[in-house]
């Protein structure tokens, strides 16, 4: 009998589980994602009464990138609007993958294929978030080391698209420091993240008591 999915609450409490991080640092990250920004964007969907939210790598990677920058100083939002920024080794955007509200961007396409592959996670060493650069590196048991930098070219140009702006806002914004911050997480707390979390294939909801918020 298959397990029920998790509520996007519960996988993640198993990520910050897996990460080792207590409750008490992980809440306030995730409930700011749920919260709507200055663009009405939020990144975390809000379970309340009958409408549970289920788990979904999507989810999951926006948590992982909002924690990973977060040493740098950069904001859970601001974060997320950079993820939107980066394109594999820095390449210029392909027109399919222009940031916009709704569009799978190079790096969630990642991390979805990432936290849906108990093989492919397995191949993974670490993960690393460059705060100055803007960058992710995910270093390979194999020694290789494939990064998402900040695009080159493909959606640079001025235009009146909300979500755009605050791309480029982001990523044009200075994260430089003398001293600067890495975040690494672990290849072993993926393996156990992608492990203990039942992620939803069906409905994104669920009915859940009148009295539920997550």
């Amino acid at each position: 009998m298959d397990k029920q999915p998790d509520s996007t609450l519960e996988a993640v409490k198993k990520t910050a589980a897996a990460l080792h991080l207590p409750w008490s640092e992980v809440q306030p990250t995730y409930r700011e994602l749920q919260l709507p920004d200055r663009g009405g964007t939020s990144w975390l969907p809000k379970s309340v009464g009958r409408k549970i939210w289920l788990a979904h790598p999507n989810y999951i990677a926006r948590l992982l990138i909002a924690i990973g920058f977060k040493a740098g100083g950069i904001k859970s939002h601001d974060a997320n609007y950079i993820s939107h920024g980066l394109t594999p080794g820095g390449r210029a955007f392909w027109l399919s993958e222009w940031p916009a509200a709704g569009i799978p961007c190079p790096v969630e396409a990642y991390f979805n294929t990432l936290l849906s592959s108990p093989e492919h996670v397995s191949e993974v060493k670490h993960l690393e978030f460059h705060s100055a650069e803007k960058e992710i590196r995910i270093i390979n048991k194999s020694g290789a080391c494939d990064s998402f930098a900040p695009a080159s070219g493909g959606f640079w140009r001025d235009d009146d698209v909300l979500f755009r702006q605050h791309v480029r806002e982001a990523i044009q914004a200075d994260t430089s420091a003398r001293v600067s911050s890495v975040t690494i997480i672990s290849g072993e707390a993926l393996v156990e993240l992608v492990s203990k979390i039942v992620w939803n294939h069906g409905s994104p909801v669920r009915a859940g008591l009148e009295e539920d918020e997550e």
